[in-house]
């Protein structure tokens, strides 16, 4: 009976480790009937007529070297799906100065280090102070500069994550009313104490923008008018020092993602200072994804 548990083993580590496609499995099927039905009873366990053990491994592990083949593949492609390119962030950066900007909102609230509610803002870009857009733009910015792939990373909602009630339907109705409803704002506010964990001040910064993406050729010249107006939001949470003063952002997000100069409303650059930080406090408790 060891030979036949030893097929069994090796078998069903394959059909495991590297599910493939139906035809696969009929395959294996097909495999384990021939290598059945070849056998014969003898004192010492099963025999495989005409067919060496050798053989029969190297039957099995060559099916285990195209799954892995196959799944490399797959996953080659959803990791290429899900880069950002970083020219898509620069274009949005180089406008983040006072003299160019377009922002036109930025609210967010204030944390004590007890993780306790210390107060809140909501105001006109653009009525800020020469100095204060200066600063908060540095803020703002620091989220899509970031190293691309390493520290701002890509990410797909899925759609059961996309319902009424979903994390992805407030940021779509943040960005949609371009952060003056107070009531939307205070439901994120709440959900981001309840579920970010800080031993020290910090404070919630949230940017709203729309961006008049130009028509650009094969040659990377504007060719007239914008077709499209991205609207886009950028949040930083940031630890705070002195009288409400924000330091960098160690976590942040920008809904949604800027992707072939466009928006791609099904998806989220997420960022994290540093990479030591775990992932899933951000992704999984907060944004729900």
């Amino acid at each position: 009976m060891e030979i036949q548990a030893l097929l069994n083993s090796a078998t069903n580590w394959v059909l495991t480790m590297y599910p493939a496609h139906h035809s696969a499995y009929q395959s294996q099927d097909w495999l384990q009937h021939r290598l059945l039905s070849t056998k014969k009873q003898a004192n010492s366990g099963f025999f495989v007529k005409d067919v060496k053990i050798p053989e029969i491994l190297g039957e099995l592990l060559r099916f285990r070297e195209f799954f892995i083949f196959e799944n490399h593949i797959k996953n080659r492609g959803h990791r290429m799906e899900n880069r950002i390119n970083r020219e898509d962030m620069l274009e949005l950066t180089r406008r983040m100065t006072v003299a160019r900007t377009s922002f036109t909102r930025i609210a967010g609230c204030y944390v004590d280090e007890d993780g306790e509610y210390d107060g809140s803002f909501n105001t006109n870009f653009l009525k800020l102070s020469q100095a204060e857009r200066k600063k908060n733009l540095e803020l703002a910015k620091a989220i899509p500069f970031s190293e691309t792939n390493v520290q701002l990373k890509k990410y797909r909602f899925r759609k059961e994550y996309q319902q009424a009630g979903s994390m992805w339907q407030l940021f779509m109705a943040m960005k949609s009313c371009g952060l003056k409803n107070d009531a939307l704002m205070e439901t994120f506010y709440d959900v981001i104490m309840e579920n970010y964990v800080s031993k020290e001040p910090y404070g919630i910064f949230v940017f709203h923008d729309r961006y008049d993406v130009p028509v650009k050729g094969t040659d990377k010249e504007r060719q007239g008018e914008s077709e499209e107006v991205f609207e886009y939001i950028i949040c930083g949470i940031c630890p705070l020092k002195g009288e409400y003063e924000p330091e960098k952002p160690l976590w942040g997000f920008l809904f949604p993602d800027f992707t072939d100069r466009s928006a791609d409303i099904n998806s989220i650059a997420v960022f994290r200072e540093r990479e030591n930080q775990p992932e899933e406090e951000f992704l999984q408790r907060i944004l729900k994804i």
